[in-house]
């Protein structure tokens, strides 16, 4: 069985800012069928739906830290976590700079799901540094409320530990949608910037590799090459 995927690359994003970003970190959405994952996406990227079938939807957006502007490119994987496709999400799991766990704050049986997939997280060798934040969706419907805040609060402090953080969305009314995104991103690039990740790489974190100025790669092309007080001029500039 083939797996379908729908992406956006990043050399085909249409956004001019795609060339200025200075790190790519890598994301994952883990949670029931049904709890609202793709619908987080959809708001994320203004777009009115998904499409149908899709088992691992993969989709890039852009976000600039606050303080610095320093624009970030969100790889986020978005798979079908159905029955039927769970084998398939295991291949996606490692090497994620952030998990996004996302329940219905309806449904109980969802949240208490979180453990599955938190041991999922670490049973394929996530990294201990990875990001983990806990997404309570359909929180516009609190009169059918049935997780309350303060546990899950407690629960991801227990099981998630200190690089993690809790928030409540509604999709449906795009509240607080982008902030779980923002302020993720935020903290992981503070923790880059902090010297926080040994070794990025394992944790899903790429510099992004601007090409050279043209006088650069012309003086460092084997036919173009001139004499190198022309190439140090260039760096300099």
């Amino acid at each position: 069985m083939s797996i379908e995927i729908r992406t956006m690359p990043y050399m085909q994003l249409e956004d001019p800012n795609a060339e200025k970003c200075e790190y790519k970190i890598k994301y994952m959405l883990l949670g029931d069928y049904g709890v609202g994952k793709t619908s987080l996406v959809n708001c994320l990227l203004q777009r009115q739906c998904g499409a149908d079938g899709v088992i691992v939807d993969h989709v890039e957006k852009i976000l600039a830290h606050k303080e610095s502007g320093v624009l970030c490119l969100l790889d986020i994987i978005d798979p079908s976590c159905s029955d039927k496709n769970v084998a398939f999400v295991h291949k996606y799991v490692r090497r994620r700079t952030c998990y996004v766990l996302v329940f219905d704050v309806t449904n109980r049986v969802s949240f208490e799901r979180l453990n599955y997939w938190l041991n999922m997280i670490k049973e394929n060798g996530a990294s201990p540094l990875s990001y983990i934040v806990v997404v309570g969706n359909k929180c516009d419907l609190d009169d059918q409320r049935s997780v309350y805040n303060k546990e899950v609060v407690q629960w991801t402090r227990q099981y998630c530990g200190l690089f993690s953080c809790y928030s409540e969305v509604s999709c449906k009314e795009n509240y607080n949608v982008n902030k779980v995104f923002e302020n993720s991103m935020s903290s992981i690039y503070e923790n880059i910037v902090a010297g926080g990740y040994v070794r990025p790489y394992d944790v899903g974190i790429t510099m992004i590799q601007r090409p050279l100025p043209q006088c650069v790669t012309d003086c460092i092309s084997p036919v173009k090459r001139k004499d190198k007080r022309c190439l140090q001029s260039c760096i300099v500039l």
